[in-house]
């Protein structure tokens, strides 16, 4: 049963990573939902070595997706983050974007293992890839947390 709530509650970080928007409308994570095109920007293939973007995650959370642990999720998500950070210039909005939701990420992941990000467990999954010894893992060295809006972003939805 926690396993299912720990599955539901990285499908929610999921989901308010897509819902956040900036003051201007503008949804920052909408960039990150697939990788660039290797025939139009090969260069991000030869600077970035573990390309990953949202779909990706989210095809990791399904059942049988491929993330065997919270903590497998986190890393992808990690790396997602880490490689714009790399491949982008410092200042430039993707940078930027990808700072801030990076900080948003791991503050909501660390709401689902401190149990405050949970929604409902989900009736029809029969179980997750997430173990009880997740929470442990993700709560090590995370960093302190805060709660509300992130830097110039806001939560749209309740």
């Amino acid at each position: 049963r926690k396993a299912m709530r720990m599955w539901a509650g990285a499908e929610r970080v999921m989901e308010v990573l897509r819902e956040v928007q900036e003051v201007d409308g503008r949804a920052p994570a909408q960039a990150f939902e697939t990788l660039p095109e290797a025939n139009t920007h090969p260069e991000y293939y030869r600077k970035v070595r573990h390309p990953v973007d949202m779909a990706a995650l989210q095809a990791g959370l399904k059942e049988g997706g491929g993330f065997k642990s919270l903590q497998d999720f986190k890393q992808a998500a990690d790396q997602m983050f880490q490689n714009a950070q790399a491949y982008h210039p410092v200042g430039s909005g993707m940078h930027t974007d990808a700072a801030m939701l990076h900080l948003l990420f791991r503050r909501l992941l660390r709401d689902v293992a401190l149990r405050r990000l949970l929604p409902p467990p989900p009736t029809n999954r029969p179980g997750g890839p997430f173990a009880e010894g997740d929470m442990a893992q993700l709560l090590d060295g995370s960093g302190p947390v805060g709660s509300g809006p992130v830097g110039r972003y806001e939560h749209t939805a309740g």
